[in-house]
């Protein structure tokens, strides 16, 4: 019975950390796309002096984002399923890395 009780919580914590670890891979490509936005609609310069002084990450993260949205095959949803399990480290070096890779 107790076997069955850890197994039951084992799978529910298996639930849980991956429904998290979808929405951040979501929050990665959905970033990308704003960033995308953004840099069309603001006037030459402002893209970068926003990232720089109102965002909470690097101008270095922020290129990875766009070329991570930029990319369709990247962009694809059902993509995000088979991605290595190191982009939960460091989810925009880690796509970045992927997206080098099917260039």
């Amino acid at each position: 019975m107790l076997q069955l009780i850890g197994l039951l919580a084992c799978v529910v914590q298996v639930e849980a950390i991956c429904t998290r670890w979808a929405k951040g891979l979501d929050a990665v490509f959905d970033a990308g796309q704003a960033l995308l936005d953004a840099k069309g609609a603001l006037p030459y310069g402002e893209f970068e002096d926003m990232i720089r002084s109102r965002l909470p990450f690097r101008f270095g993260t922020a290129r990875k984002m766009i070329a991570i949205a930029a990319k369709p095959l990247l962009a694809d949803r059902s993509i995000r399923n088979v991605l290595p399990v190191a982009c939960l480290i460091d989810q925009p070096v880690c796509l970045a890395r992927v997206f080098d890779q099917v260039r």
